[in-house]
């Protein structure tokens, strides 16, 4: 069944892109490309964008000059829950990752993340990438550490995999 998607309308709201729907089936996956610049995520923004279906997310050069800054905030920039959907060419910086709050950089449950940066960031408990399926691969992770908190262990740092390659 075809299906005619308003994507990402709040993410086209929260940083500016241009494309607000994408068309995409299974045999036919969609394709959003973002140009170089800097997008960045405020505190106030209440949003994540979530990839269910078979997209392909992507930067316009393989530098990934298209670059979401996370403010230092504790919120999630995107989810991805597609077995076919794919991030590539992106990079994510200042993100910080709380567990049981929802938060890090980029939730991956399925699909694949590859030739992406996540650079500067901190975790008390869910990465700046938390993998809970899918595949990662040809992607760097720096300058990222699980920071500490009073009252129990904190985990994750750049990458928090409970799942996945």
């Amino acid at each position: 069944m075809k299906k005619f998607i308003a994507i990402l309308i709040s993410f086209v709201l929260t940083f500016g892109l241009g494309a607000g729907a994408v068309y995409a089936t299974d045999s036919e996956p969609g394709r959003i490309f973002v140009a170089d610049g800097t997008y960045v995520r405020h505190d106030t923004d209440n949003f994540t964008a979530n990839l269910t279906l078979p997209i392909l997310f992507c930067g316009t050069n393989a530098a990934c000059g298209a670059i979401f800054d996370g403010e230092n905030t504790y919120h999630k920039i995107m989810c991805v829950n597609n077995a076919k959907a794919k991030v590539a060419n992106l990079k994510f910086i200042n993100v910080k990752g709380r567990y049981g709050d929802d938060s890090g950089g980029l939730w991956l449950y399925g699909g694949m993340v590859s030739n992406c940066i996540f650079s500067v960031g901190s975790a008390d408990g869910a990465g700046m990438v938390r993998q809970m399926g899918g595949l990662v691969c040809d992607t760097t992770i720096e300058n990222s550490y699980a920071g500490t908190h009073s009252g129990g262990d904190r985990f994750g740092g750049g990458l928090y995999m409970l799942g996945g390659t």
